[in-house]
């Protein structure tokens, strides 16, 4: 009776261990086709090397370019004139424009001089016309 009551089990058992068996291949294939394949991933990876390549030149580039115009800035800060020629400047401009006013003074007393003469000239002229100093 034990040995019917095995055989009925292993009957069985071998029937669910096949069930087990083909549910167990169903659910592993089913849950393969979620996941990528080496190539799938391969794929993947060689972008996102490509994209972060292309990131990391554009950012060098753009790097490099910063750097050329600090340079030109840093040159161009370099020959900018310093506090002390700055004030040798403004000392220079300052005694031309004394110069300048020396000058206008001079220019204004010789065009009163000048004036004055073109005033005798033309009364010598007036004279002469009016037929007067005829010697």
């Amino acid at each position: 009776m034990i040995f019917n009551i095995l055989k009925a089990i292993a009957d069985y058992a071998a029937l669910a261990l096949a069930l087990a068996s083909i549910i167990g291949t169903w659910v592993i294939w089913f849950s393969s086709r979620q996941k990528a394949t080496k190539d799938e991933i391969k794929a993947g990876v060689d972008g996102v090397k490509t994209e972060l390549s292309y990131r990391i030149s554009s950012v060098t580039e753009t790097a490099n370019d910063h750097a050329n115009r600090l340079t030109a800035l840093e040159t161009s800060f370099r020959h900018m004139p310093k506090h002390e020629d700055m004030e040798k400047l403004h000392v220079r401009i300052s005694e031309v424009r004394k110069d300048t006013a020396k000058m206008a003074e001079s220019l204004a007393s010789a065009t009163a001089t000048l004036q004055a003469i073109e005033k005798n000239v033309d009364l010598l002229n007036r004279h002469r016309i009016s037929g007067g100093g005829d010697d």
